[in-house]
């Protein structure tokens, strides 16, 4: 009696390509043209009234941490989560958070948010 026996090699190839795509950067104000969305900061568009400021092309007003248009009691809430260190504040947020015009977000910052929220300062905050 014989036996045979077969052996079956199977070789598989696989590749894998990457693609990467690059989108560009939203265009900064300032540069010449108008773009979609932008408030402020070129030229022929209106300034900013009322006391708000030119942030990213966009009027915000100082107080206006969550950055809905309103200065709340939730945008005290995003102070003392920023003082804790809960979230990192977007460029806007910076500015908009710091009420005390020092460039970042303290204890002092959320003072003076309550106080406006509970009407003992009114809006606009301006820095000196």
């Amino acid at each position: 009696s014989s036996t045979s026996s077969t052996t079956s090699t199977t070789t598989s190839t696989s590749s894998t390509t990457t693609t990467t795509s690059t989108s560009l950067p939203p265009p900064a104000c300032s540069n010449g043209t108008v773009d979609p969305d932008e408030e402020c900061g070129e030229p022929g568009l209106p300034i900013c009234v009322g006391g708000r400021l030119c942030v990213e092309c966009r009027c915000r007003m100082r107080g206006d941490c969550n950055v809905n248009g309103v200065v709340d009691l939730s945008d005290v809430l995003t102070q003392i989560d920023g003082v804790l260190g809960r979230f990192t504040p977007t460029p806007t947020q910076l500015v908009v958070c710091s009420d005390d015009c020092d460039a970042d977000i303290d204890l002092f910052d959320a003072l003076i948010g309550i106080d406006v929220v509970l009407g003992s300062q009114s809006l606009p905050l301006v820095c000196p």
